[in-house]
């Protein structure tokens, strides 16, 4: 494969990584971030979205907050975000893709992943 072709093939903004250990992740239906947590876990992160599993499936489109906790930080990082697209995955869960409503800033990128 020629470096034409990837570059082809991955068209995103940023690249995607793996959050270190401990990342704690809380994921709210709507903008306010009201209502339970239907965040499981973080696949990947980057400054411009996130791909993660959740408890429901979710609409393209929709609107959800996404808290990141990293370990030693007071407070999370809330991220106001919106649903890229969903898949089903095993045993009733699903993956999504949301991408930030803004870039997340590069020192908190450092201590997520």
């Amino acid at each position: 494969m020629d470096a034409l072709s990837i570059a082809a093939r991955n068209r995103r903004l940023s690249q995607r990584r793996r959050a270190k250990n401990g990342v704690k992740l809380t994921v709210y239906r709507g903008s306010m971030g009201l209502g339970p947590n239907i965040g499981l876990d973080i696949l990947d992160l980057s400054d411009t979205g996130i791909r993660m599993l959740v408890r429901v499936q979710l609409k393209l489109k929709e609107e959800i907050v996404v808290e990141l906790l990293g370990v030693g930080q007071g407070r999370p990082i809330k991220l106001p975000s919106q649903i890229a697209w969903s898949v089903d995955a095993a045993d009733g869960v699903y993956c999504v893709g949301a991408s930030f409503q803004h870039r997340l800033r590069y020192s908190d990128l450092q201590k997520l992943v």
